[in-house]
């Protein structure tokens, strides 16, 4: 019975997994690993990434910003900040909605939290 050999890359979690002789590991590790975790491995990933997100944001419909451009918006256009309640009350969006979108535009350094519960420009 011939023995099967496997590769499974997982370009999110920069995991891979080689099954197989150990022939076959020696040979096929170090080129797959330099190929998804060296320093060249991180530029295409971005870069499809980019380019999903440029796909999503032309399939939007010209004229009407999103939710989330909104949000960031008011946050910005406040001189002393703005709060969650505020915002829940001005874009219609519930809690949830407003702490997510406040929440990756923190981490993205787009706004920054002077207070719990109130945000300003970064």
């Amino acid at each position: 019975m011939a023995e099967k050999s496997r590769i499974r890359l997982n370009p999110t979690t920069r995991e891979i997994e080689i099954e197989g002789t150990e022939q076959f590991i020696k040979k096929y590790f170090d080129i797959i690993h330099n190929m998804f975790l060296g320093s060249r491995a991180s530029e295409p990933v971005q870069k499809a990434t980019e380019t999903v997100k440029a796909r999503k944001r032309a399939d939007k419909p010209a004229g009407r910003p999103s939710k989330t451009g909104s949000v960031i918006k008011l946050i910005q256009g406040s001189k002393k900040g703005i709060t969650t309640t505020e915002l829940e009350k001005k874009t219609g969006l519930s809690a949830k909605r407003i702490w997510a979108i406040v929440y990756r535009a923190e981490k993205s350094g787009k706004i920054k939290k002077a207070d719990r519960g109130l945000y300003m420009a970064a």
